[in-house]
């Protein structure tokens, strides 16, 4: 299956609970397995169980991705994924930058 933006199932500030799901062949842009997308604090998404095998995506996230509110993931395998980019398996976008000044870093 190839879809475009978003893999074969795409969350938007959704809570789910996904699992015992095998997600194998899929290709989209980012996620080609699934792709969450949660801004809201209470949207927490659960995965477990999944097998993702021979997901290709052509940016990021070749079985997930993740944008703000990470998913809780637990006893996944991952087998044979691909992302043109970064995130073979998994790739995210965090929720929050911080603007470290160079004595913070010397510091540690």
């Amino acid at each position: 299956i190839y879809l475009k933006h978003q893999g074969a199932i795409y969350l938007l500030n959704s809570k789910a609970n996904i699992s015992t799901t095998i997600f194998a062949s899929n290709l989209a842009d980012n996620g080609a397995g699934v792709f969450f997308e949660c801004i809201e604090s209470d949207s927490v998404t659960y995965i477990e169980k999944l097998r993702f095998v021979n997901n290709t995506a052509h940016q990021t996230g070749g079985a997930i991705k993740w944008s703000s509110i990470e998913p809780i993931i637990e006893n996944c395998e991952f087998l044979n994924n691909n992302a043109l980019e970064y995130g073979d398996d998994i790739a995210a976008i965090p929720d929050d930058f911080v603007l470290l000044e160079t004595a913070q870093i010397l510091n540690k």
